[in-house]
């Protein structure tokens, strides 16, 4: 986070952010909205409810190093951005719980 110029107060937030989407998507859904490639505008509904089932172990979030992947609820398909592919806080427009049924 610092390499983008990020205060340290920002870094935090947005780390603590990242782990409360998550632990969130080890059970629920969430909406993510950001920019495909930079320009093509993309919101998917995500989860990691499958996770444990499809790869066969728990979801261990220490083992992060620089994206996320998530299942595409519309798509059904695992999603992994691309090494630096990652939407940074300019182009990822938050990331919203949510409460509703598969």
């Amino acid at each position: 986070m610092f390499e983008k110029g990020y205060s340290e107060e920002c870094a935090e937030y947005m780390a603590q952010r990242l782990i409360d989407l998550i632990d969130h998507m080890q059970y629920g859904y969430a909406l993510i909205a950001f920019h495909k490639q930079g320009t093509i505008f993309k919101m998917v509904k995500a989860t990691l409810i499958p996770y444990e089932s499809f790869f066969h172990r728990f979801y261990e979030m220490e083992r992060i190093e620089s994206t996320v992947v998530y299942w595409d609820v519309e798509s059904q398909a695992w999603f992994l951005p691309a090494p630096g592919g990652i939407p940074t806080a300019g182009r990822l427009l938050i990331i919203n719980h949510l409460s509703f049924n598969h």
